[in-house]
């Protein structure tokens, strides 16, 4: 009868072991899967930060920085 509980338990551990281990391993998918979304939309707003144009805050007092020495 003792037996019989301890291999149970004994497979139950095991099954908990798995169940968790494949948890665990979807669990870092995730994180890796949303480390690089994160990575990936940082890049995207400092390319577009820095693509800017003349919507960019710096654009015109370079220009008129530029054309002040230039003229001088």
């Amino acid at each position: 009868m003792s037996q019989a509980i301890i291999h149970d338990n004994e497979a139950i551990t095991r099954r908990d072991s798995i169940v968790f281990h494949k948890q665990l391993k979807q669990c870092h998918k995730t994180i890796k899967r949303l480390t690089l979304e994160k990575e990936r939309l940082a890049a995207n707003y400092h390319y577009t930060d820095l693509k800017g144009g003349s919507n960019h805050p710096y654009y015109k007092l370079v220009v008129t920085g530029l054309l002040l020495i230039l003229f001088l």
